[in-house]
């Protein structure tokens, strides 16, 4: 998915709302597990949504969102699996 393409015409100040909408909902899939981590960081969370969210609004709180997600497949790929699953819930939490 391309966040640029996703928020284009919707104005500055209202794309945090929306950037905080679509995380949310990302969260939830992860949560459910209609998506994994890896999934997720490979639709959502790669470089170039990065590079949009920290160009176009410029807010701590966007930045925070896009890059805590991108850590997300880290969680799974580095940690025992035991910790992953509580640090993975905990990260979401924190996302939320």
């Amino acid at each position: 998915m391309d966040f640029a393409a996703f928020l284009n015409g919707i104005e500055h100040k209202p794309r945090l709302a929306a950037v905080r909408l679509l995380v949310d909902g990302i969260i939830t899939q992860i949560e459910r597990g209609a998506v994994s981590p890896e999934e997720a960081f490979h639709l959502y969370f790669h470089v170039d949504n990065i590079i949009y969210v920290q160009k176009s609004l410029r807010r701590r709180a966007g930045r925070e969102l896009i890059e805590r997600g991108s850590q997300l497949q880290d969680i799974i790929s580095v940690l025992p699996q035991s910790i992953a699953k509580k640090a993975l819930k905990d990260e979401l939490e924190t996302m939320r």
